[in-house]
């Protein structure tokens, strides 16, 4: 009987303190600033994830216990970004105000230099308007019985933006020509470009941000497409049409003869001109933020090459 007195004692002094309740906003009520800020821009609008709006939900329902402490933990996820807003004063925070203050972060961004000046924070901002950015998903909780209401709102991002890295556009000849005029020398017929594919290179040079330092990447492990990636850290330009012409001067490596590498590593050389290989696409991202320029190439190709036993051309 005593224990069931101290349980009892113990949920009814909880319970007043801090309880959060779900609320129900439409995606609109989110949106619509967003796609606003980046219409201003030029860039297009996101659009709403289920998904995302139930992760947010479900990190939010975790975070209860900081609803009167105006502290929230950040989520550690290379797969979506955040932006998280509490407000402890007792009129209401609405999913659109919320993404009023990080909008409001506008002033302290500088363009020119890429970073947040005057003091203030503006990665708020910059996840808000980021271009790769393409979904979101967001959540809102309240506590009413908090000594003054509190309100979390956080929405998700996919893909993720504020990375050290930035993709950086290039027109498709500037890979396709550097391709072709190899695959001429040898009798193969051009590659073409492909739009899937190039996105496909684009996802998985965002995947590999954390790679950008150390001169290192994860290989592609996919039985449809071949890969070529090349990483480049010194200050100067480094383009796409450079990267195929580093990968076509391993053609010093190989012996047609023995279909070998010798010497040193052909492979590059061999997906370039793989006879059978007929389409390419490719993507470029650049860290401006390392010590030094780090620039990432990677092209993907269909059907793949390097086929054991089997001369390229």
């Amino acid at each position: 009987m005593k224990m069931v007195i101290i349980i009892i004692s113990f949920v009814s002094i909880l319970l007043p303190l801090c309880i959060v309740a779900t609320v129900q906003e439409p995606p609109e009520e989110y949106l619509e600033i967003h796609n606003d800020a980046r219409a201003s821009l030029g860039i297009p609008p996101l659009k709403w994830d289920v998904k995302l709006a139930k992760k947010a939900q479900q990190y939010l329902n975790k975070l209860i216990q900081t609803c009167l402490k105006g502290k929230l933990q950040p989520i550690i996820s290379r797969y979506y970004g955040q932006n998280l807003a509490w407000h402890m004063a007792s009129d209401p925070l609405t999913g659109a105000k919320a993404v009023a203050g990080w909008v409001a972060e506008k002033k302290y961004y500088d363009y020119k230099s890429n970073s947040c000046i005057g003091g203030g924070d503006c990665e708020c901002y910059t996840q808000v308007v980021w271009r790769n950015t393409t979904h979101i998903g967001c959540a809102t909780v309240k506590c009413d019985k908090c000594q003054k209401r509190c309100t979390l709102v956080l929405c998700l991002y996919s893909p993720p933006g504020n990375a050290d890295v930035t993709a950086v556009q290039e027109s498709p000849d500037e890979y396709l020509k550097v391709h072709n005029d190899e695959r001429a020398k040898v009798g193969v017929p051009p590659l073409k470009w492909d739009e899937k594919l190039a996105r496909k290179a684009q996802k998985y040079l965002n995947t590999i941000t954390q790679h950008c330092l150390e001169g290192k990447y994860q290989p592609t492990i996919d039985p449809y497409y071949g890969q070529n990636v090349a990483w480049h850290m010194t200050s100067d330009h480094f383009t796409g049409a450079k990267a195929v012409e580093g990968w076509v001067a391993e053609k010093k490596y190989y012996d047609h003869k023995s279909n070998l590498c010798i010497g040193g590593d052909c492979e590059c050389y061999i997906q370039v001109v793989w006879r059978d290989t007929t389409h390419v696409g490719c993507a470029r991202v650049k860290c401006d933020k390392c010590q030094v320029g780090c620039t990432l190439v990677a092209c993907l190709y269909s059907p793949p090459g390097n086929d054991d036993g089997v001369r390229p051309y």
